[in-house]
Parts: structure tokens; C-alpha cells; sequence
């Protein structure tokens, strides 16, 4: 019995630090229903000791299975906003540098996921490219009272990195429900049982 016990007590560990170690750190995922007018997605600011890059926080938010925030409206950019803790984090805005339509300071910007480029809230002055003709600031953050900042993911000259935290947005409610721990548990359970009829 005590081996079995053991045995439970390790698999169980295990599943804890699967469950609560994944290296992040967040607040649970909020929807902007439709009540509110929104369009039932799910947001939420995700925090990783000492930040991560632009190209970085892109990866983060595919293997969550979602994306970088993508604020297509003022209605969806303002609930964000207030609703999350988002000021200086990531957005899903990046300039195609490749695009027919590039220019500097403010052409070729596109949304990951390919939505219209319809709706910009750049704070005054602050798409700016940081007033060179080369391309240097390609991706967006939030700054300044809720509106938009372009910034470098790497500096060309310096080799220093931007480091933030981000905001990934859902389609759909991106956590496992607490009854898949549950059943999880409850089969570590079973198993432990089986190991000690054996015994």
C-alpha cells in the first residue's frame, strides 16, 4: 500500500506541475459579450517574467491557441482597454515591410490574423518610425492612455531587444475546464487502486 500511495502522491505532483507551471502568468480569461457588444471572443494579458519579444509573443499566443489581440473597432480597442490590465503589452499589429503598400512611417501595417486594416488608434505622432526612412519600429503596443505605440522587436543597430508582456485573443474560451483535472486526478486515482489490488 505504501508503494501505491507513493506512486499516487508522485502522479499527482506531476499533473499539478503540468497544470499550474506552464510558465505563464495570468488572470482568467475575460469574453466581450455580446451584451456588451461584443463579438463573445475571449482576452486576456499574459505575463512572462522579464518579458518577451514581439516575434516571441506571436509564438506564445499560436501555442495557446490563439492570437496576438487584434483590435479591429474602437468599441473592441476601448473594451480591452478597461477590461484588461493592458498598458504597455504586445498587440497583434506588425508592418509588411514587403507589402506593395509599405512605406514610412505609416504603410503596410497588417493584423496577424490577415483581418481589414481598417481602424488605427496610434497615439498622436507616435507611428512614427522613430523618424527614420529605413525600417526600424515594425510592431505596436499599447502606451499612452490606451492608444498605440510603433516600436522595434530587435534594434538593427544595437542588437537590444523590446521586452514586453502581451494580450492574446480567442475565437473561442481557450482553458480546460476544471472537470478535465478532475477527471485526470480521479483516473491517477483509479490506476493507484488497480497498482494496490495487484500488490
Amino acid at each position: 500500500m505504501t508503494n501505491s500511495v507513493t506512486r499516487l502522491a508522485w502522479c499527482c505532483a506531476v499533473v499539478i506541475v503540468v497544470v499550474t507551471n506552464s510558465g505563464l502568468a495570468s488572470a482568467a480569461p475575460a469574453q466581450w459579450g455580446i451584451s456588451d457588444g461584443g463579438n463573445e471572443h475571449w482576452y486576456e494579458a499574459i505575463n512572462i517574467s522579464g518579458g518577451v519579444t514581439w516575434e516571441e509573443a506571436n509564438s506564445h499566443a499560436t501555442s495557446l491557441g490563439g492570437y496576438l489581440v487584434t483590435l479591429t473597432s474602437p468599441h473592441e480597442d476601448n473594451w480591452v482597454y478597461d477590461n484588461l490590465d493592458s498598458y504597455n503589452l504586445w498587440i497583434g499589429a506588425y508592418q509588411d515591410i514587403s507589402a506593395p503598400d509599405y512605406s514610412e512611417p505609416a504603410g503596410g501595417w497588417r493584423w496577424t490574423t490577415g483581418e481589414n486594416w481598417d481602424y488605427t488608434n496610434w497615439s498622436n505622432g507616435l507611428d512614427n518610425n522613430d523618424i527614420l526612412s529605413e525600417p526600424e519600429e515594425e510592431f505596436a503596443h499599447y502606451c499612452c492612455d490606451g492608444s498605440w505605440n510603433d516600436i522595434y522587436d530587435v534594434n538593427r543597430n544595437s542588437g537590444i531587444s523590446t521586452r514586453k508582456n502581451f494580450l492574446v485573443e480567442w475565437d473561442s474560451y481557450p482553458v480546460p475546464e476544471p472537470s478535465s483535472i478532475v477527471l485526470v486526478l480521479a483516473g491517477l486515482l483509479a490506476a493507484a487502486g488497480v497498482g494496490y489490488q495487484r500488490r
